[in-house]
């Protein structure tokens, strides 16, 4: 699978969840829960946030601080969405040299690293998957049943092939 079609999945998968999540109650999204991250919020900043300084970092900036410190409770969904497509954009104008070109950047801890562009995209897509995992598994902490759609990868080929 090339690194595109990855990212596009990523959008299609995070949309896909973030339909069901935004018709729920911030009661629901604000539910302490056992996860990685204690709410399906903070799950969704999470994921937003990662995405975003992945993002940053492949764009040669390195930023210092999580983007969601500075949103409101009610920005986690679009955060999500336009961090997603953000990527997607972005990463539709480059070579196929870009993804073999090596990134250096430095982590929120201050650390310096070296890493393959495409690298890093894997990651922060894998990034993306394990956590949608975990929202599902917080979504039906809160008792919703049989209203998840799948986000398996191999749905998403099946759609759009």
């Amino acid at each position: 699978m090339d690194h595109l079609q990855y990212v596009k999945y990523n959008v299609w998968a995070n949309e896909s969840l973030a339909k069901i999540i935004e018709v729920r109650s911030n009661e629901v999204l604000d539910q302490n829960l056992i996860s990685s991250f204690p709410t399906i919020r903070k799950t969704l900043f999470h994921i937003a946030d990662a995405q975003h300084i992945w993002l940053l970092r492949l764009r040669g900036m390195s930023p210092a601080d999580w983007p969601s410190n500075s949103l409101s409770n009610d920005q986690a969904i679009t955060a999500l969405r336009n961090t997603s497509s953000s990527l997607e954009e972005f990463l539709s104008f480059q070579s196929d040299t870009f993804f073999e070109s090596v990134c250096t950047y430095t982590s929120l801890d201050q650390k310096v690293y070296r890493e393959s562009n495409g690298n890093i995209i894997m990651h922060c897509m894998n990034h993306s998957t394990f956590h949608r995992g975990q929202l599902i598994t917080l979504l039906r902490q809160t008792g919703l049943e049989g209203k998840i759609p799948s986000t398996d990868l191999i749905t998403y080929l099946r759609e759009k092939h």
